[in-house]
């Protein structure tokens, strides 16, 4: 066994002397007390959001640059892509996707009637365009509208508010449901035999959860087969009201005349209502047909 003992590392450096010592560990000492004195020691706490990250709404997410110096709102985070026309079938009460979902099967007309043109243009769905056009593309178009008299503008003005409702929340969505309300009323008043303006007046009576309203304004527009929106959104709102019954007949129709995007949804509101009255077993072939079909169950 040897004896030799261990080598000490530094064993070759000089030793400081004391003094030298002190005068590290008071500038070590200096060191932090400066960092004390400078460092915001506080038991203030955190505001509470200042750790929660805001919900993914769809949008990429900004550099870190703009996250820093130019942070984007909630209510200018717009989704670019419209909810599938069977989100309203799928969301558990009235969200905010469902709400957009309603709002981008309004119809609007981009041209108002003229001396020249004394009748709008053809209405299309917002969701072509307007629904992902934002708060400024809307505030725009209200001060446009707000320039013009006629039941265009009133129309036009009942769907800005029900956008601005889809951006907002408590309440001050409550507001501009109330404002969309007034504005779409005065538009059906105005032109009582306006299938376009009741129709809309109807989706925004299913937007505030009123489905007897909307079902009763729904039963009055003369729709064509080329407008199965008009009986979607009847049978929806009756399914809604828990009279399934009266729904069935609705979706069984525009089941036998509909085709293109509007199907898949029909299909699912008529499983939905057999669902509704018990005939689990008509339903199920139904969304297994939808399934196979490509539908997606997000």
């Amino acid at each position: 066994m040897s004896t030799r003992s261990a080598a000490r590392p530094f064993a070759g450096l000089p030793a400081l002397p004391i003094d030298q010592y002190r005068g590290i560990a008071v500038a070590l000492l200096v060191g932090m007390l400066v960092i004390a004195a400078v460092a915001p020691l506080t038991t203030t706490p955190l505001p509470p959001d200042s750790a929660v990250y805001p919900s993914f709404d769809g949008q990429p997410a900004p550099m870190p640059a703009a996250a820093v110096f130019d942070y984007l709102a909630d209510a200018q985070r717009i989704p670019t892509d419209p909810p599938p026309r069977g989100t309203i079938l799928r969301e558990a009460g009235l969200t905010t996707r469902a709400l957009r979902a309603i709002v981008g099967e309004m119809m609007t007309e981009d041209q108002g009637p003229t001396e020249q043109v004394p009748t709008p243009s053809e209405p299309h769905p917002v969701r072509d365009n307007l629904l992902a056009a934002g708060p400024d593309r809307w505030s725009s178009l209200a001060e446009f509208y707000q320039t013009s008299g006629t039941s265009w503008a009133t129309n036009g003005m009942g769907i800005v508010e029900s956008l601005r409702a889809t951006v907002s929340e408590g309440a001050e969505r409550d507001d501009h449901e109330r404002q969309a309300l007034y504005w779409l009323n005065t538009a059906t008043s105005a032109e009582p035999d306006n299938g376009t303006y009741r129709y809309n007046a109807a989706l925004l009576q299913i937007m505030l959860g009123h489905y007897q309203q909307a079902a009763a304004l729904l039963a009055t527009i003369d729709a064509t087969p080329d407008h199965p929106e008009v009986r979607f959104h009847h049978a929806l709102a009756l399914l809604r009201l828990g009279a399934p019954d009266q729904a069935l007949p609705l979706w069984q129709d525009l089941a036998r005349n509909t085709t293109g995007d509007w199907a898949p949804a029909v299909a699912e509101g008529r499983a939905d209502t057999l669902v509704a009255l018990g005939d689990v077993a008509a339903a199920m072939p139904i969304y297994e047909q939808s399934l196979s079909d490509g539908a997606s169950v997000a």
